[in-house]
């Protein structure tokens, strides 16, 4: 299993040396987070902390727990339950929640070396490795109240597995990608779909070993589901409703027009909204109805909005679909830093652009699996609520094509840059079409 991870990591003294790698890279991002937890050891709590994370948890461990129908749905629970977790064995303060999260980022920081060292060489995933540690959102990420850093944790565990089990074509690894997303998607639900669009490339296999490609998709999609399986039994027991991962058209609806967009639009135009969508006939749920009842109602006034706007000026909805996916590289909920996160993120935006180009143009054979992550995560998002911290997971695997693009930009000033250069084993040279 090590020796499949670690690459080309065959010899005492290579591995000796990726060990040295891996410790330096989990012990700068560590410090990085222990220092961010330091300095701000309060943040603020938004709604989901307060009502999905934190009041979810306090549930589970003073309430009727899950058999609760008071439970929220809007989230997974995976989230919930490990904050419960943490704080029966070390207290109710967010303190040990936060430190987890800290623990959990760093060794994101260690497994984006592997991902890019499989990938590409060890020097791309060293340094993809050292500059995640130092990014600063993930940083803040990992100490506020938010689901972001575990899902981007788990996340990264499968994309691993995944480039393994695409890479070398084994069962195990198969089942142990569909356990992982599992995992991931129980934390946070925007995964859930991955497995129809991971079908779609299930022919990508050049070998034409048909048999065994659809075995090893059936493997994943079953272990995927059986992860997800106890959550929905769950939800139809105690909701009677059919809810495999979490209600969720709220971010939809938020998502359909640009006067939703933020927290004090949401809250000023939702309601006349709604006013508008009762005088054509369409009435909102009374209270009390259930969750799945709302959410349809949610689906129903996003799929509205976007079709008043389709109707009534087609090219306003073409440009608010263009500034969405604009939008989604920086915006936050409230509004504000929005010139912060362009400004800190613009580099990398580029230099991973212009890395995946790079690899496109090299034909490098397993570089679509990055694209396959990011392109999924970002046309989720851009169809629903467009929020930095959406996308914040996905920086991984951005700041590797980023990587990729430095090194060749240095590359080609030093004159060393050949396209489609060859991995030279004989000699030991890396390049960045290693793997």
């Amino acid at each position: 299993m090590l020796g499949v991870l670690g690459g080309s990591c065959h010899t005492v003294g290579e591995g000796k040396k990726t060990q040295e790698i891996v410790a330096a890279i989990f012990l700068v991002s560590l410090l990085a987070r222990a220092l961010a937890l330091w300095f701000f050891p309060e943040t603020h709590l938004s709604d989901n902390a307060i009502t999905a994370y934190l009041g979810a948890a306090q549930l589970l461990r003073t309430g009727e727990g899950m058999l609760d129908p008071a439970y929220p749905v809007f989230a997974p629970p995976l989230y919930a339950v490990l904050i419960a977790f943490l704080q029966t064995l070390f207290g109710d303060g967010q303190l040990p929640i936060k430190f987890a999260q800290v623990t959990a980022d760093s060794a994101t920081s260690v497994i984006l070396f592997f991902i890019m060292k499989e990938l590409f060489t060890a020097r791309v995933g060293s340094l993809a490795g050292l500059v995640y540690s130092i990014y600063p959102f993930s940083i803040y990420a990992s100490t506020y109240i938010g689901s972001e850093t575990f899902f981007t944790f788990f996340l990264s565990i499968f994309v691993l597995l995944f480039v393994v089990a695409v890479k070398y074509q084994k069962w195990q690894f198969w089942v142990a990608a569909g356990v992982t997303l599992g995992v991931a998607t129980m934390t946070r639900g925007t995964t859930q779909f991955f497995p129809l669009f991971v079908g779609l490339l299930l022919f990508k296999s050049k070998d034409g070993q048909l048999s065994r490609d659809m075995r090893n998709y059936i493997l994943f999609c079953f272990c995927f589901l059986l992860i997800l399986l106890p959550w929905t039994i769950r939800n139809y027991v105690v909701l009677h409703e059919f809810v495999p991962v979490a209600t969720a058209a709220s971010v939809f609806q938020q998502g359909s027009a640009e006067r939703f967009l933020t927290i004090d639009g949401k809250n000023k135009e939702l309601p006349k909204w709604y006013e508008h969508m009762r005088a054509q006939g369409i009435i909102p749920p009374p209270p009390g109805a259930s969750a799945v009842q709302r959410d349809r109602f949610q689906l129903r006034a996003g799929l509205e909005s976007y079709w008043d706007q389709a109707r009534n000026d087609p090219w306003s909805l073409v440009s608010f679909l263009l500034m969405k996916f604009g939008r989604l590289w920086y915006a936050t909920e409230s509004g504000r830093n929005h010139s912060l996160i362009f400004a800190s993120n613009v580099g990398i935006y580029l230099l991973g652009l212009g890395g995946l180009i790079i690899l496109i143009v090299r034909n490098h054979p397993f570089s679509w699996i990055l694209s396959f992550v990011i392109g999924y995560m970002v046309l989720l998002h851009w169809v629903s609520l467009p929020l930095f911290r959406y996308i914040l997971p996905i920086m991984p695997y951005v700041i590797g094509l980023a990587v990729v693009g430095g090194m060749t930009i240095i590359e080609f000033i030093n004159g060393q840059w050949r396209y489609k250069l060859p991995v030279d084993r004989d000699t030991k040279k890396e390049t960045l079409l290693a793997g």
